[in-house]
């Protein structure tokens, strides 16, 4: 008899957020693995997802039963947005508190109308753990509490991030299970709380990447998508191709360097100082994700940048790539995590130093040259580790553990935790 979890988030399509990649496809697949998931999550709209809504996913059928619930679009005005921006630090896991009282009072009528196994939640934002913490204390519901990223993962981290920490350990004091999304995450989260926590990596669903046709690329088209924040700085790749160019190494002509991102403000003053690239690289808005991928696709290498100063996190978007099939360069490499995938499945490399990014690319430049294209060189059985697929199965095993009969399971109605206030 299949068994029945919770889903708590508020990232899902129709946002089109990377964060609402995770609970989508966990819901997906968890079916394959004899979990019925219901999932409880903001209800997304044009007004208050902005660019992140895509109007594909919103015609997509959900793949199980959904709750939404709406959620406030900000203020356009700077001294409108104020109250809640306040409210967001004051109480960074309660906060905009209309929504998450209505998330709560949904929580309660689904569990009081229909039995649940388990209970999983996911940050960020810190209030989906907030309602499932109140939840599973009062209904003895075994809760799974899932990070994607830790408040404190970054080399340097600030007062409004201790703040979101001190609350996080008010809260998740009585999460049953952890799951984070690398080993790092897992080890402190573990230190933390006394509590087992799994690793659950990001990954890709192949279903999204049907197959294309290939063929010869006009240009030496490196494509980077997602955000750009300061600590994610293209700054040493440009540097790399301003070297290549006045050494006569490539033609400028032949390169085109693309940025499909939120940011774009960051992107233009690191650029400036490097007069050969200005006509190479190309800023755009957010695509939405079938654009998004076939993109990728028809990309000669993509780009992932991941700066030390992130710690221990590996960015959602390098999974994605590996559903591409395109090679991978990760500027700069960080030793440890990204570095870790790219050398276990061969999808690609990482460079440091304008040195070292140069000799890769005037490496598949000339391939480019010579074929039109540079060689996918991924090993299939590593990258499928990766699957979204696999890693619902990973979470239904940590689910059926918690279960009557599974080792260390909790019956329905056993107290499990305490929220300190």
């Amino acid at each position: 008899m299949s068994k029945k979890a919770l889903l708590i988030t508020r990232a899902y399509y129709p946002s089109n957020a990377s964060g609402a990649q995770r609970p989508v496809k966990l819901a997906k697949y968890l079916p394959a693995f004899g979990w019925t998931p219901v999932v409880l999550c903001a209800e997304w709209t044009p007004e208050n997802a902005g660019d992140m809504y895509d109007p594909l996913l919103a015609a997509q059928p959900d793949v199980c039963r959904t709750v939404r619930i709406p959620y406030p679009t900000m203020p356009p005005t700077r001294i409108g947005r104020a109250p809640r921006r306040v409210a967001e630090i004051l109480f960074p896991y309660r906060a905009p508190f209309g929504f998450t009282r209505r998330m709560l009072a949904a929580a309660e009528d689904l569990v009081r109308q229909e039995h649940f196994d388990v209970i999983w939640s996911t940050y960020t934002p810190g209030l989906t753990h907030h309602v499932a913490s109140r939840i599973a204390r009062r209904y003895g519901i075994p809760w799974v509490a899932d990070f994607r990223d830790l408040p404190d993962q970054f080399v340097h981290y600030g007062w409004r991030d201790r703040r979101v920490l001190k609350a996080e350990r008010r809260v998740c004091w009585g999460a049953t299970v952890m799951t984070a999304t690398t080993s790092w995450q897992a080890q402190r989260l573990t230190k933390s709380y006394g509590v087992p926590c799994h690793v659950v990596p990001n990954g890709f669903d192949p279903d999204d990447y049907p197959p294309v046709r290939g063929g010869p690329s006009e240009k030496f088209t490196i494509a980077y998508f997602g955000s750009l924040h300061t600590y994610r700085n293209p700054q040493v790749l440009f540097e790399a191709l301003e070297r290549l160019i006045a050494a006569g190494e490539v033609d400028r002509g032949a390169i085109r360097v693309l940025f499909y991102v939120t940011g774009e403000d960051l992107l233009k003053p690191w650029l400036a100082p490097y007069h050969n690239l200005q006509d190479n690289v190309e800023m755009y808005s957010r695509v939405c994700r079938d654009k998004m991928v076939r993109l990728m696709r028809e990309s000669v290498v993509l780009l992932c940048l991941k700066s030390p100063e992130a710690g221990g996190s590996i960015p959602a978007k390098l999974f994605e790539y590996l559903g591409a099939r395109r090679p991978i360069l990760n500027v700069p490499g960080d030793g440890d995590l990204v570095d870790g995938v790219l050398d276990e499945t061969r999808a690609g490399t990482s460079g440091s130093d304008p040195a070292e990014i140069a000799d890769v690319l005037v490496t598949w430049y000339r391939e480019w040259k010579a074929t039109g294209t540079v060689a996918y060189r991924g090993i299939p059985e590593k990258i499928a580790r990766y699957t979204r697929k696999e890693q619902a199965g990973q979470l239904a095993r940590i689910f059926d553990s918690l279960t009557v009969g599974g080792p260390g399971g909790l019956g329905h109605g056993q107290q499990i935790g305490v929220e300190r206030d």
